[in-house]
């Protein structure tokens, strides 16, 4: 995952300045492959809190005030 956020930015801006289209197709890829991490993570999430019943979204969303 941290190669692809570090990747974005590079082929981005080699897709841009340099118009290397090959570049771009990496640039798209990447763009492609966080928006699916980023839907098997809210999957994920909402399994864990529907189907597991656990309170994992609970503690996210409202943690203990203690330290």
């Amino acid at each position: 995952f941290y190669a692809i956020i570090l990747l974005m930015p590079l082929t981005g801006a080699l897709a841009w300045f340099g118009g290397v289209e090959a570049s771009a197709a990496v640039h798209r890829a990447g763009m492609l492959a966080i928006f699916v991490l980023l839907l098997l993570h809210v999957a994920g999430a909402l399994y864990q809190h529907f189907v597991l019943k656990t309170d994992v979204m609970r503690r996210i969303l409202r943690p203990e005030k203690g330290g």
